[in-house]
């Protein structure tokens, strides 16, 4: 009975509680007479209109964007293991598969910066 009643105590104190910011009343947004508010806009991926077609044993990359560190192509199988990279930039677009065995599923990943930007998917 007496867990009972703290319990239902701490229920009904918890119903009390308000949210408070951490900033003073005359900084909140809805205060605030500033007229230099400045939003800050996250940077969006280059690489968002890049497509990939396969003609003939060799996958070209259209829309790839001018940029001053060199892209690469990336191609893994379906277990993660690195089978080939091509260097690629909007001049010289085109990588050779054809080595690769037709009837598998590879992942060919657009990389810049050691990041990964960009994932297609391969199916010979």
């Amino acid at each position: 009975m007496k867990r009972l009643l703290i319990i239902c105590s701490m229920l009904a104190l918890t119903g009390f509680a308000h949210a408070q910011t951490a900033t003073p009343k005359e900084s909140a947004w809805e205060d605030n007479e500033n007229n230099d508010q400045r939003a800050v806009t996250r940077q969006g991926n280059d690489f968002a209109g890049t497509e990939m077609s396969l003609n003939q044993g060799k996958v070209t990359f259209t829309g790839l964007p001018e940029l001053p560190r060199p892209t690469w192509a990336v191609v893994t199988n379906s277990t993660g293991d690195f089978l080939k990279q091509s260097r690629v930039s909007p001049q010289n677009n085109t990588m050779d598969v054809s080595r690769l065995h037709e009837g598998n599923l590879y992942f060919v990943t657009i990389v810049y910066k050691n990041k990964s930007k960009k994932a297609f998917t391969l199916n010979l």
